[in-house]
């Protein structure tokens, strides 16, 4: 079997005038093929254009989740500041692709930042049917440096848990 990925089309941004800007839009496709060619499935995913410049896909492993084979994660991104990375997550059960929660990284050197991170259940820190996701952002105080003028931060933590049915993830509120 093989992971696919890719765009499958993009309708370009608005470029008539108007009041209210749209943005290209790429219809990117997750797919697994078998072993004689036979489309097994696939996702589609709507992503607003930014100024990517990077795409990646990686398969991560089960990564504690029942009845999860693989996880496939593809990113989205740019490599300049203020251009975020948009990682987008699919559990793939043997049959079907089951969508998980994204995350996203951005930043501008010396005046902000904003991470994501999972930990899943094999992980260090993970705990069983669960995926934790930590989000930090921090904003230069303009008014405060280090000794050797650099920004101080001031940062905001957060944690998002989310239950695995082995299904679907949900976001426990």
């Amino acid at each position: 079997m093989q992971m696919l990925y890719g765009i499958d089309k993009i309708t370009p941004a608005q470029t008539v005038p108007s009041e209210q800007y749209e943005p290209a839009v790429w219809m990117v496709q997750v797919k697994a093929v078998g072993e004689d060619g036979r489309l097994l499935d696939e996702k589609t995913l709507k992503m607003e254009s930014s100024e990517t410049s990077v795409s990646n896909g990686k398969l991560l492993g089960d990564m504690g989740l029942s009845q999860v084979q693989d996880i496939v994660r593809i990113n989205f991104g740019g490599e300049a500041c203020g251009i975020p990375n948009n990682y987008y997550y699919f559990a793939w059960t043997g049959s079907k692709f089951l969508s998980l929660p994204g995350k996203m990284e951005v930043g501008d050197a010396g005046v902000y930042y904003h991470g994501e991170t999972f930990i899943f259940p094999k992980e260090t820190g993970g705990q069983p049917g669960k995926i934790i996701k930590l989000s930090e952002e921090g904003e230069a105080d303009e008014e405060k440096v280090d000794k050797e003028g650099n920004p101080i931060f001031k940062v905001k933590k957060t944690r998002e848990v989310y239950t695995w049915d082995g299904s679907r993830a949900v976001l426990v509120r």
